[in-house]
């Protein structure tokens, strides 16, 4: 029995040629990928579409893409974006689905979006950047200043 199952764990770990991609997949990596890409602008504030994937599922994936621990969720501890400036867990990570009011090019925020929520995003005023099948949009006037200072 030990032999049958080490056998199959071999088979479907090293010549499973779809593997990766479904790993990739059941562990969201393109919202992880696009997360990650969001933590390089110098915003204030993530917000997090959760349209066509829950909350639940988003905030995790936010949480280990950006290395949260417990303290922080609990707002025990700060949040410290890349400069240095300390926020709550809850000022600094809001997840919706729009439907409480459309997105705020006059804020410092970083969306993270899925195609879906892209025609509330106007070119015009968003830096708009593909990541799989994810989008990250930024405020064109906040990537010209690179931010908040």
């Amino acid at each position: 029995l030990y032999v049958v199952g080490f056998l199959t764990f071999f088979q479907g770990y090293f010549f499973d040629t779809n593997y990766r991609a479904r790993t990739a997949y059941q562990f969201k990596s393109d919202l992880s990928g696009a997360m990650k890409q969001a933590e390089t602008l110098n915003c204030d504030t993530y917000v997090l579409s959760t349209n066509e994937t829950g909350q639940r599922i988003v905030e995790l994936v936010a949480i280990f893409a950006h290395e949260l621990d417990s303290e922080q969720l609990r707002g025990l501890r700060p949040v410290r974006d890349t400069q240095g400036k300390t926020y709550t867990y809850t000022d600094r990570y809001r997840y919706t689905d729009f439907t409480d009011g459309p997105p705020s090019a006059a804020e410092n925020t970083a969306y993270v979006v899925r195609e879906a929520d892209l025609p509330l995003f106007d070119p015009t005023l968003y830096q708009i950047t593909p990541h799989e099948g994810y989008f990250v949009a930024y405020p064109h006037t906040f990537a010209q200043e690179g931010g908040t200072p």
